[in-house]
């Protein structure tokens, strides 16, 4: 009975070590962080849906319905040769993100509603980052048949402005990008976003001029660097992939069994994401 009663006191007093670890991790002070955005994307904003919450502090007040250019395209040039290119801004009621001409690929991410801590409310939580240590984008293109020139997430697109914001009272905001082969094909893909939604839509605008067939399919994929889930008593929360299938509703795929080729799932209807803790992108 003695050994039972010893049992269960080292077991609370170790549940009361991990709870104690996971409400310093929420709400315990954090190391200050230092946002890299520019003063013109800087919007200071609490997690609280306040008026005005989420919308930019910009010199530029623009009408209803209008799209304002902040600038040209910024060059970039990493040792990751997926993100080299231009990049623009674009910003929205929710979103704040950086989309590179290489491809077309969303680099960055930051969640408008979401800070890191509610003690540093202008610092916003990074779902997608070019980071190194911390590696996640979207990637999307299209492919055709081998030997054919398409667009893939490795082609260089033409941007026509640097700078895109979602005004007060616009409901959907479109932004074009143009790629050609100089052979008569060429093609528009847009990413449109919606006021209120994380949802973004990808559509494709296919012009073939040339005197031959040109059939194409669409791709995405997202591309994370590998992270662990977490270390010590206070790792708690999953960071990985998942996936969801009519036969297999919710599937963990880890980053060590994505590097083996797995899971090779043939659906019709299929669903993949990346999770980190709060968040997801699928």
């Amino acid at each position: 009975m003695d050994n039972l009663r010893l049992i269960l006191f080292f077991t609370l007093a170790f549940l009361g070590l991990l709870l104690y670890q996971a409400w310093m991790q929420d709400y315990g002070k954090k190391p200050e962080q230092v946002s890299q955005q520019t003063s013109a994307q800087s919007a200071p904003a609490s997690v609280q849906e306040q008026a005005g919450a989420g919308v930019p502090n910009a010199a530029v007040t623009p009408g209803k319905g209008q799209e304002v250019e902040l600038g040209k395209p910024t060059q970039v040039n990493t040792g990751n040769p997926a993100l080299n290119g231009e990049v623009i801004k674009v910003e929205t009621d929710l979103l704040r993100l950086e989309i590179s001409s290489r491809g077309g690929t969303v680099i960055r991410a930051d969640l408008l509603k979401y800070p890191v801590s509610l003690k540093t409310p202008e610092v916003k939580f990074e779902l997608l980052s070019p980071a190194p240590e911390k590696l996640f984008i979207a990637q999307s293109g299209l492919i055709g048949v081998k030997g054919s020139k398409t667009p893939t997430h490795e082609a260089l697109y033409h941007f026509a402005k640097g700078s895109y914001r979602m005004a007060e009272g616009q409901r959907v905001l479109t932004v074009s990008m143009d790629w050609s082969d100089g052979a008569g094909e060429k093609v528009v893909k847009k990413y449109i976003f919606h006021r209120g939604s994380y949802l973004i839509d990808v559509r494709y605008e296919i012009t073939n001029e040339s005197k031959k067939d040109w059939s194409v399919r669409e791709y995405g994929q997202l591309e994370h660097g590998q992270v662990e889930s977490g270390k010590g008593f206070a790792s708690r929360s999953y960071t990985g992939g998942v996936y969801y299938t009519p036969t297999d509703k919710y599937e963990k795929l880890k980053f060590k069994d994505m590097g083996k080729g797995q899971p090779g799932v043939d659906s019709d209807h299929v669903w993949i994401a990346m999770i980190q803790h709060y968040f997801f992108s699928a």
